[in-house]
């Protein structure tokens, strides 16, 4: 089975190449222009207009009609039609950090003029939010270079403490902060000439009208032109040539460094960097877990996943990323967010390589905070910010379990009893096993009723103390990974006792609580089945709940707020206002991997629920594509309980919030990561085969057929 094939389609535009370089923005203006014009990122740099290629004949640039011919994760084809030319352009972007666009002239209608077109700005220091600005351009041995410059203002540290008076760390955000990156543009063919000049400010459209070819293309030779000077917009073109069904690779290179972008550069040019990347996505592919299975939906969900992680992998050493990590996902989700890193944990744990999975942990021991928690967003130059409650415990158990940690590799354990003291301490003071919640955004779910129990401001932002159930139940399983790791009590018996205080008897759902005195929530929240991974209940007490038509029944599982709650909304809809992430009805696909694996943990225990588990699995998966075309699958953020359509207005696919391997390799497949044989739950399948599965006692590989 060929993923790479299996994956193909012509709906989709991202391109990657799992080191930090990508092209995927969300709603393309330029996608049938030659090229990369629309936004691209270098980790999570944004660089508008990276580049086009013009083309010209007779020395008048051509006009194109294009369509999209065909995508895959390794490229994307674009066929380019203007009359009797035809030009095949093939982009990829590889793991070197090269964006390429290779053209082909297809039709024999003699030479053609292509020019390597650039238009960045170059500004003064301080103007923006963020600030950038090309600079330093350098032309030699027909390379150009450029240092590409970024610096954010001060920032403000907000306090979430969520007390009066309380003190904020005021290190966090406080300095302006801001580096660089190098670009280096070029092409596999022979450069006739180079063009720059600085303009005042215009329309940035990839037309060649707005490029200074008429005034600097003549008989066939392009004139350098006044160069650099100024501040403005800086246009910078390069002269090659194309012939018939010769392809040439235009390309650009970012790095740390000038010299390491003109190699990286030299070296893309040096072979076929598509052939490259459709080898280095194999080999990626070949580095985990071998599944196939009866359901094509499943087999695609399985290998789209794996697509993803290497979409948004990170890889190129920067100052806050000195290890390997997972981005959460394209857009203003291009860094590393503590909400969603235990999830690329427990997927990239799975990996024939473990230093993906061990560098996410390694990154935030890095940049731990000196009070133990950890930075919600971690960028590469900007100050981070906010925090989020995670599920840090299940996460590096899953590597424990498949690749074994030392106790004192690289701080990792160190650095997570750091936090859970931090948990206890701050969130904690009064030794209840209960974790407070001081704001709606350090959830990860804005725009619930569950905040507004606390106060009715919490949705503009106000400060609450709540004791939430999603964060002591994390704070749960953090104290039994620490004492399975360190084989040592961590106070186990108290947190038990206190999540199991939260259990509503006469709702069927545990619920967040406040003290003094201790009370319930009256309201319901998805984030309440959380802990029946851990624990039984009783079947009625889900019938209660979980399966109720009036409550969390939807016709598309699981709503975060049930149907009956007074400000439920299917539609992306809070007080009547279209939200960009609300949690009051919502499918998230965050909350149903947790509830995915409370519905299995349920199965192991009792085998009726088997099959309710394995539905559940195939009704989200189904509901995470496009019209139910099990070769359109999506990952978007959120999702309408009702009719199962994502969130597309917000662009955001590919968003990796969530996890979808581990639950078929463990659940589907019953592979324990410890190599103990696991339970499974029956997602109506008539087969499926696994193979290359790393685990405590090395690969194993397991394969099933329904009897008849």
């Amino acid at each position: 089975m060929d993923p790479l094939s299996r994956l193909g389609r012509k709906d989709k535009w991202f391109l990657g190449g799992g080191s930090g370089a990508v092209y995927a923005p969300p709603f393309p203006k330029w996608l049938l222009t030659t090229g990369f014009w629309d936004e691209c990122h270098f980790a999570d740099i944004r660089i508008d207009r990276l580049f086009t290629v013009l083309i010209c004949k007779s020395g008048k640039p051509l006009r194109f009609s294009s369509y999209l011919k065909g995508w895959r994760p390794d490229r994307l084809t674009i066929m380019h039609v203007a009359g009797d030319v035809v030009i095949r352009e093939i982009r990829c972007v590889t793991g070197s950090n090269v964006w390429v666009s290779q053209l082909e002239l297809v039709t024999d209608v003699g030479e053609l003029d292509a020019f390597l077109w650039t238009l960045h700005r170059r500004k003064e220091p301080g103007a923006g939010s963020p600030w950038h600005s090309c600079d330093s351009y350098e032309a030699t041995a027909g390379r150009l270079s450029c240092e590409y410059r970024v610096a954010w203002p001060d920032e403000v540290a907000i306090d979430r403490s969520g007390f009066e008076g309380a003190e904020s760390d005021s290190s966090i955000g406080q300095a302006s902060a801001g580096g660089s990156i190098f670009l280096a543009y070029g092409a596999d063919a022979e450069a006739n000439g180079i063009c720059m000049l600085t303009s005042e400010v215009h329309d940035e459209s990839p037309n060649a009208a707005i490029s200074p070819l008429s005034e600097f293309f003549r008989d066939g030779k392009l004139r350098e032109g006044p160069g650099v000077s100024g501040y403005g917009l800086v246009h910078a073109l390069q002269h090659y040539r194309l012939s018939d069904k010769k392809p040439v690779q235009f390309a650009c290179s970012a790095a740390l460094s000038r010299n390491d972008a003109l190699k990286q550069l030299d070296s893309a040019m040096s072979s076929d960097a598509v052939a490259k990347s459709q080898q280095s996505w194999r080999d990626y592919f070949a580095s985990v877990p071998q599944f196939e299975c009866s359901d094509d939906c499943l087999t695609n969900h399985y290998w789209y996943r794996w697509y993803g992680l290497r979409l948004q992998t990170v890889d190129v050493r920067l100052p806050k990323y000195p290890f390997p990590c997972v981005f959460e996902g394209i857009g203003a989700f291009r860094n590393l967010i503590s909400y969603s890193a235990p999830c690329h944990i427990r997927e990239t744990a799975w990996m024939h390589d473990s230093s993906l999975a061990r560098g996410i942990l390694r990154n935030f021991a890095f940049n731990q905070r000196e009070d133990g928690s950890f930075p919600g967003h971690i960028y590469s130059f900007r100050p981070e910010r906010d925090f989020y409650h995670a599920n840090w415990g299940d996460a590096v158990m899953r590597v424990h379990q498949i690749h074994r940690l030392g106790v004192a590799e690289g701080g990792i354990i160190e650095c997570l009893n750091r936090y859970a003291a931090y948990l206890q301490n701050q969130r904690d003071p009064d030794r209840t096993g209960l974790i407070s919640v001081w704001d709606q955004n350090e959830t990860g779910q804005e725009y619930s009723s569950r905040y507004l129990f606390a106060d009715g401001s919490a949705d503009r932002w106000g400060k609450i103390d709540l004791k939430g159930v999603d964060a002591t139940y994390y704070a749960f399983r953090l104290r039994k990974a620490l004492d399975s790791l360190e084989s040592r009590s961590n106070d186990l018996d108290r947190c038990e006792v206190a999540l199991q205080s939260l259990w509503d008897v006469g709702s069927g759902i545990y619920k967040d609580a406040l003290l003094n005195p201790f009370r319930l929530s009256p309201h319901m929240s998805a984030v309440g089945f959380y802990p029946l991974e851990q624990f039984d209940v009783d079947d009625k007490s889900l019938e209660l709940s979980l399966l109720n038509t009036n409550h969390f029944a939807t016709p598309y599982r699981v709503p975060t707020s049930p149907m009956s709650d007074a400000f439920f909304s299917a539609e992306p809809l809070w007080k009547s206002k279209r939200m960009n992430c609300p949690w009051n009805g919502r499918v998230w696909p965050m909350a149903n991997s947790h509830i995915a694996e409370s519905l299995a943990n349920m199965a192991s225990r009792n085998p009726k629920w088997r099959t309710v588990a394995g539905e559940f699995l195939m009704q989200w998966i189904r509901m995470m594509t496009f019209d139910g075309n099990p070769h359109r699958p999506n990952c978007f953020e959120h999702y309408n309980p009702i009719t199962g359509e994502p969130s597309a207005y917000r662009g955001i696919d590919d968003y990796m919030h969530s996890w979808i391997v581990d639950l078929i390799i463990r659940h589907v497949c019953g592979i324990d990561p410890a190599g103990m044989e696991g339970q499974t739950i029956d997602c109506g399948l008539d087969w499926w085969s696994i193979s290359k599965v790393p685990t405590g006692i090395g690969l194993i590989e397991k394969e099933w057929k329904r009897m008849r």
